[in-house]
């Protein structure tokens, strides 16, 4: 499963196309995944993971999709 998240055609199109705004990207990935916009609280907690990560961008996407 590792690998399928790591080599995900469709998710580095994500993080391609809102690869500066990481509210964007969540909201985006929650689409993806649960079909369904992400609550406000949500939004604020995985929003949070992207701040000042910008080396370690890809780590949390991945993370954000294992926690989904």
């Amino acid at each position: 499963m590792q690998k399928k998240i790591e080599n995900s055609d469709a998710l580095r199109a994500l993080a391609a196309q809102h690869r500066r705004d990481g509210r964007a990207l969540v909201r985006a990935v929650y689409l993806r995944i649960l079909s369904r916009e992400p609550t406000a609280e949500e939004l604020k907690i995985a929003a949070a993971g992207f701040d000042g990560r910008e080396g370690r961008r890809k780590q949390a996407l991945e993370d954000l999709v294992w926690a989904l």
